[in-house]
């Protein structure tokens, strides 16, 4: 009788930590998950027993570009799943085509997800780096021309894959295959932390929901800070993006995550009457025209050594003709060092808190310590 009953208690608590009702299995995939407070092109719907993530086509409104149900693993899928992509999670195994997706997956703790990348001279985390050089870590091509035959044979639960357009070729060759591809449109929100809270969906992806969702709302948390400290900051500098690339200069326009960091920080982006989207291609006499006699210039570069102010004036016939270059108020990224990159994209605050200390200096004891400086002023030599 005794084993009768161990028997029914057993069998009890698997039909009850399957049904979605106790923290269990729920709190693996975020349980009693909030609506997307920025994100514009996902949504999380939980359920008892399972998850319905829907991410929005950007080329094609109001389309979806995928729909997936996320299933705890050893539970069976109940029989009202809507249509989808099932992907059982916590996912065990993942090629990764994105450094910033790999860096993200280590920072919620699970990195030994990561079983294959694409552009792996392009990966710096520490452990994925580590993988791909004792083979545990299957390099599998490049994010625009991925080895979909390895990727076949290696058997990941999923591909996590950034989408470049709404007829994205690599996309269909992984279509073509069983493995689920997870459609990584973070890149294309507008709202910095729009982007960041993308980190709830893939936090869902390994088992860790919540802590995701706790993670995010730190991040939102000091942002908000930040921006609140410069909204009524004295004054509203301009501010001029990067330089010319070859013959075209790509300047931020409204609707741009850097037009938003731009105004956040409490500055003002000369092109934001541009256009609507992300960038605005321009040719140098256009910027001239335009942004002249900007406040403020933030330029990414990449370089071996960092850059003196001296060589910048030089390096274009244009830039001695920008105020703030003559006056030596260039600041400058150096992305061979900076994890600018691999930060920003989920970790918006730390770059709001560096412009808002450059636009912003009576501001500086007042933002929270970051433990990142992206920019720092070129140095007269």
């Amino acid at each position: 009788m005794r084993l009768f009953h161990a028997v029914i208690l057993i069998l009890l608590a698997a039909s009850w930590s399957c049904s979605g009702k106790p923290a269990a299995g729920a709190d693996r995939t975020g349980a009693g998950a909030s609506p997307m407070q920025y994100a514009t092109l996902l949504t999380i719907d939980q359920q008892p027993d399972y998850t319905v993530v829907t991410v929005a086509d950007p080329w094609n409104a109001p389309a979806l570009l995928a729909r997936y149900v996320l299933v705890d693993s050893g539970c069976p899928v109940p029989d009202n799943v809507p249509d989808g992509i099932l992907l059982q999670v916590p996912l065990a195994s993942a090629v990764v085509f994105s450094n910033v997706h790999a860096a993200l997956l280590h920072e919620l703790g699970h990195a030994d997800v990561v079983t294959g990348v694409a552009d792996a001279h392009y990966i710096t985390d520490s452990v994925v780096v580590r993988g791909v050089a004792d083979g545990t870590v299957a390099d599998c091509g490049t994010a625009t021309d991925p080895d979909i035959e390895k990727i076949a044979m290696l058997q990941p639960d999923a591909v996590l894959f950034s989408p470049y357009s709404a007829a994205d070729g690599v996309a269909a060759r992984l279509a073509r295959t069983t493995v689920p591809t997870v459609m990584c449109a973070d890149y294309l929100e507008a709202d910095p932390l729009g982007r960041a809270e993308w980190m709830r969906f893939y936090g869902r992806l390994i088992g860790e929901g919540n802590r995701a969702d706790s993670l995010f709302a730190c991040v939102a948390a000091q942002y908000n800070r930040t921006k609140a400290l410069t909204a009524n900051a004295a004054g509203r500098p301009s501010v001029l993006m990067d330089t010319r690339y070859g013959d075209v200069w790509y300047v931020p326009v409204a609707g741009s995550t850097t037009d938003a960091l731009i105004t956040d920080a409490g500055g003002t982006n000369p092109f934001s009457s541009l256009g609507h989207g992300d960038s605005r291609p321009l040719s140098a006499e256009q910027v001239l025209a335009v942004a002249a006699d900007a406040d403020v210039w933030l330029v990414r570069y990449f370089a071996p050594a960092p850059m003196g102010l001296a060589a910048f004036r030089a390096s274009a016939a244009e830039i001695p003709h920008f105020s703030a270059a003559r006056r030596g108020d260039v600041y400058g990224c150096n992305t061979a060092v900076s994890p600018f990159y691999d930060v920003v994209p989920f970790h918006p605050q730390f770059i709001l808190a560096d412009m808002a200390r450059i636009l912003h200096p009576e501001l500086a004891d007042s933002i929270a310590p970051s433990p990142y400086s992206f920019y720092q002023r070129l140095c007269a030599r």
